[in-house]
């Protein structure tokens, strides 16, 4: 009985097996719980990492994003001030354009208008008879001239380009020391007709110059001075008129055909 009774007082002894389990077992968790937090932490700083390096991939995208709305604002500030500057230039090319063009207009004008004026020129000077004339006393061929009659012989040559016409016009004697022109002295002039004249040709007219009683007595050392119209033929004018009667009156037209001339001859 006693015995019994120390049995159950002696503490029951732990296996030696039992405890090394347990504390392999705190061991393992404890390893687990370090490696599960080694992991956590692993897994935060890479997570940490990997948001910083988005976040610096970010800042360089926004930086690099404002970089090309730079340059592309300088680029669209460059391309506006470019065609500001390519209208102003059309503008003033179109302008100085402009001004070549009424320059060349106004020198054309001119041109046309000196060849005009050159034409016209021209055009007087042929539609002015030019005529070479040369007169002296004829001889007296027939008995049937009286006393009173002289005869004056004139050659005319057409220098000009067109036909012209020709007839005495005036006839005044002169004489005396200071040639003086004497009155009276003629009675008329016979066998006054137009004389037509073909361009470079020589024709030739006698006239007969009646005197009065005066011009007799004062024939001696006398010179007779014979004014000639000389005129464009109406054929030659009616061809010129045409082309002239948008800028010439047929009166003007008229006037510039015509030119008179004087002869002076001693008897």
């Amino acid at each position: 009985m006693l015995e019994e009774k120390k049995n159950m007082e002696l503490p029951t002894a732990v296996p030696t097996t039992r405890i090394r389990s347990d504390r392999t077992a705190i061991f393992i968790a404890v390893l687990a719980l370090v490696v599960s937090l080694s992991a956590n932490f692993f897994n935060y700083l890479f997570t940490n990492s990997v948001h910083t390096d988005i976040q610096k991939q970010k800042l360089e995208l926004d930086k690099f994003q404002a970089n090309i709305e730079l340059v592309t604002s300088n680029m669209r500030k460059k391309i506006d001030d470019d065609r500001l500057l390519l209208d102003a230039q059309i503008a003033s090319s179109a302008e100085k354009f402009e001004k070549q063009r009424i320059q060349i207009e106004s020198q054309h004008g001119r041109t046309e208008k000196i060849h005009r004026t050159m034409s016209f020129t021209k055009l007087f000077k042929d539609l002015r008879p030019t005529i070479e004339i040369d007169c002296q006393r004829g001889k007296i061929y027939t008995a049937k001239i009286s006393k009173n009659t002289i005869p004056v012989d004139c050659s005319f040559k057409n220098l000009g380009t067109l036909k012209a016409n020709i007839i005495p016009d005036t006839l005044i004697m002169i004489g005396g020391e200071d040639y003086k022109d004497i009155d009276g002295a003629i009675e008329r002039i016979d066998n006054n007709e137009e004389n037509s004249i073909l361009p470079g040709k020589i024709s030739a007219s006698r006239y007969y110059v009646v005197l009065t009683e005066n011009g007799a007595n004062n024939l001696r050392k006398a010179s007779f001075k014979i004014g000639f119209r000389a005129f464009t033929d109406a054929a030659a004018i009616g061809a010129i008129k045409q082309r002239t009667k948008e800028t010439i009156t047929e009166e003007e037209l008229k006037k510039l055909s015509g030119k008179v001339y004087t002869f002076t001859f001693q008897l």
